[in-house]
């Protein structure tokens, strides 16, 4: 299902008819990556060209199209309802610690199931499960805004939250499968950058189509372009896990498609932890996730109470942010792309930086009274933190065993659990001391989270090392027997 494809003499091919041929596109310059000037091809099929030498280097782009909308229109329902927030808690009749605390139970409950599905990952269509979450997560999206009382409300909201749980187990592994190492990043990246997207549609929409229609109009409308990207995802086809590690360690080509069997829950979790680069980055996790959990809901009340904003303009508050996002990935994936193809620790000490920038623009804003610092704090921190996401994950991608990467995916979003067990209380201390004070403390948690991460680079090259000699391993070893001819039986 490769819907672009460079040959080694530069020509680009397109095996979708619909999208042009070699000849209707011209030659490729490898090293310039312009087109020819013969191609007579129309503009999508120079357009899907560029984007390919751009973002994949050549290698299929429909799958990272697919799963970029995916994680786009996810954005939708999840910040229609936090900038949503004080309309919904006053329609219901909830604080600030109650809605906050509707958050962390909805997240913890979502993070739950995202083991057992990325057990499941690692032993079923991928695709198909990521198909399904979406499915999931857009009908439970309609049902929030039809929900008539606090616990059918709690219980669209953790459906939502159940379908938005594959796509960390999914999305990530099957990327990683899809792409090979050295381009993961830019891959990671360019997956990131379908937040900010939503990020910024889901907020100016949301905030308009509330002062308009209501609050509700708004979860009942984005369930419909979730299903076109779910019938786009169907025509997705399950790539063979692992076949780039095993290849990057030399294997050859019938091993490198041959899939390892997946081990027991005991034993995966077993493998994870012998993993020391993986052990210092699931140490930091707490501490980022008590900033990045729940903060959109904590920011639409700050706007609200501190400058009187209503729900439109909080979503533009929200939204101007997210260009800065795209801007932060322009800039700093090409520096990770960089820094992993020299030593992947260079990676998680570049993000570690990024974290300490985020902790001091959240200090600044916490203090400030004027609009205009806070909306240019808030864009800096979006610019910079843009990076951790693909960063982290593209490391991690490297270091995880590719027979567990789906649940080593899964059980790293467990390490924020801690960090939600801090929302409750975050939400009493701006009930009681007042909001600016609990944005203030979420500063100090971020420093700690980039210290942790940064010391994780001194183990990360030695795991990748032994992660890809032993996927090669495997593979030859089940090549092997399969070859073996069949022992005669007794008698």
């Amino acid at each position: 299902m490769h819907l672009i494809r460079r040959s080694p003499d530069g020509e680009v091919h397109y095996p979708w008819a619909s999208l042009g041929t070699t000849a209707a596109v011209g030659a490729v310059d490898t090293e310039s990556g312009r087109l020819g000037s013969a191609g007579v091809g129309g503009p999508v099929a120079r357009l899907a060209a560029r984007l390919s030498i751009g973002l994949t280097e050549g290698e299929a782009l429909f799958p990272l199209v697919v799963l970029f909308g995916l994680n786009c229109v996810d954005e939708l329902d999840r910040t229609a309802f936090n900038v949503l927030t004080p309309e919904i808690r006053r329609s219901f009749g909830l604080g600030i610690s109650g809605i906050l605390a509707l958050v962390a139970v909805i997240e913890l409950m979502a993070l739950l199931a995202g083991v057992p599905l990325a057990y499941w990952a690692d032993r079923r269509s991928r695709v198909r499960l990521a198909a399904g979450g979406a499915s999931l997560w857009g009908v439970f999206s309609m049902c929030t805004g039809l929900a008539p009382n606090v616990g059918l409300l709690a219980t669209a909201r953790a459906g939502a939250g159940l379908g938005r749980s594959v796509v960390t187990p999914t999305h990530y592994s099957l990327l990683s499968d899809y792409y090979p190492p050295e381009i993961r990043p830019k891959v990671f990246g360019t997956h990131r950058a379908a937040n900010s997207f939503g990020q910024f549609v889901g907020p100016v929409a949301a905030g308009a189509l509330a002062l308009w229609f209501g609050w509700r109009t708004p979860f009942v409308l984005f369930a419909f372009p979730t299903a076109v990207f779910v019938m786009l995802a169907l025509r997705l086809s399950e790539p063979p896990r692992g076949a780039h590690d095993r290849r990057a360690a030399g294997a050859a080509e019938a091993a490198c498609v041959t899939e390892e069997e997946p081990p027991r829950f005991g034993e995966g979790c077993r493998m994870l932890w012998q993993i020391r680069s993986l052990r210092r980055i699931w140490y930091s996790l707490p501490f980022a996730a008590a900033v990045i959990v729940g903060f959109g809901s904590l920011f639409a009340i700050f706007y609200q109470q501190e400058f009187g904003l209503n729900s439109a303009q909080r979503g533009f508050a929200a939204a101007v942010a997210e260009p800065a996002q795209i801007l932060g990935l322009v800039a700093g994936i090409p520096i990770a792309n960089r820094l992993l193809r020299k030593d992947p620790a260079l990676v998680l000490r570049f993000v570690a930086v990024v974290g300490v920038v985020v902790a001091a623009c959240f200090a600044v804003l916490a203090v400030t009274p004027y609009l205009a610092v806070v909306l240019l704090m808030n864009m800096v921190i979006a610019a910079t933190a843009a990076v951790l996401s693909p960063g982290v994950y593209s490391v991690l991608s490297l270091a995880l065993p590719p027979r567990v990467r789906s649940l080593g995916f899964a059980v790293s979003a467990l390490w924020i659990l801690p960090g939600l067990a801090l929302y409750p209380l975050i939400g009493h201390i701006a009930d009681t001391a007042g909001i600016r004070t609990a944005l203030f403390g979420l500063s100090l948690p971020l420093v700690l989270a980039g210290f942790l991460l940064a010391s994780a680079g001194r183990f990360v090259n030695e795991d990748i090392d032994r992660a890809r000699t032993a996927a090669r391993a495997c593979a030859e070893a089940k090549l092997a027997e399969a070859a073996l001819p069949a022992l005669p039986g007794p008698g």
